[in-house]
């Protein structure tokens, strides 16, 4: 039997129409969520107290969910576009259980740390700019809400911000992210971290940021070595000098796992300090 005009019009019609269904079948599910949330703050806030939320961002929680996602993935849609999907609408629904602003460095990278920042935490995020890393720390250090984003620690830093958040670590401040989350295949290293006053938790799959002081005359390599045997693929990042000890050097290693703020007392150094960490990026798929 010949196919019509009129036949192929009504199966487009009837497309269209089971594409309109499913839409409204996401929206459906979009506005349970965002009640979810709402009741997932109530209940935070009962076990709180009556206080304000100070952070509902975990970004552990969500490098797991959107494992479990790309785990699942099929079709022709790619998954770079279903990860994009996700981060804003777990950034917008993060937003409603308690609002918080994004610190950001000024400079030579500022639009790429401001694309980064508003790709995953939503447009609605409010953007802050400041003049260096250590202004950046300070906003996010008298910010209970905050993310401060700077950039991944390297050996070439004229001026590493890291060691100021190892003094204010004592104010809860840590690494608690990495980004971008999402990374073509062969690029895995990432470039941003994240600071904030919410926990350090383990997603599975993790890299914990060490502080070691040692003696200057253990050189970088022992260092190497030495966490190489704790923790197969682990890397120092970055050496200084200790400038309250010129007896002593700080060593910044990125260990493989996630590391309990105890654990780094099994290494043979004279002090080890945890200053976060983060959930290793996932690859979308794409070249």
């Amino acid at each position: 039997m010949k196919t019509t005009e009129k036949d192929r019009n009504m199966d487009l019609a009837s497309l269209r129409n089971r594409i309109d269904n499913i839409d409204d079948s996401i929206h459906d599910l979009l506005m349970q969520r965002a009640e979810l949330a709402s009741a997932i703050r109530a209940a935070k806030s009962a076990i709180e107290g009556e206080g304000e939320i100070l952070s509902a961002y975990r970004p552990a929680r969500e490098a797991d969910m959107l494992r479990r996602l790309k785990k699942r993935h099929r079709g022709n849609l790619p998954f770079a576009a279903v990860a994009r999907i996700w981060r804003e609408i777990i950034a917008s629904l993060t937003q409603m259980q308690a609002p918080y602003g994004l610190y950001i460095c000024g400079g030579a990278n500022l639009l790429a740390f401001h694309d980064i920042g508003r790709f995953y935490y939503g447009a609605s995020a409010h953007i802050h700019v400041h003049e260096d890393a250590s202004a950046v720390l300070s906003a996010v250090a008298a910010d209970p809400a905050g993310l401060g984003l700077l950039p991944y620690p390297g050996k070439e830093d004229p001026e590493p911000w890291w060691p100021e958040l190892l003094k204010l670590r004592r104010n809860g401040l840590s690494v608690i992210a990495s980004l971008p989350f999402f990374y073509r295949a062969g690029n895995p290293q990432p470039s941003i971290l994240v600071i904030s006053h919410a926990p350090y938790e383990p997603s599975g799959d993790d890299t914990t940021l060490l502080a070691l002081v040692a003696k200057t005359g253990i050189t970088p390599k022992q260092i190497s070595d030495m966490i190489l045997n704790s923790a197969p693929g682990s890397r120092i990042l970055a050496s200084i000098p200790d400038q309250e000890n010129p007896d002593r050097t700080i060593h910044l290693a990125a260990m493989n796992g996630f590391w309990t703020k105890d654990m780094g007392k099994a290494l043979d150094i004279e002090d080890v300090h945890r200053l976060g960490g983060y959930a290793n990026p996932i690859a979308t798929g794409e070249e």
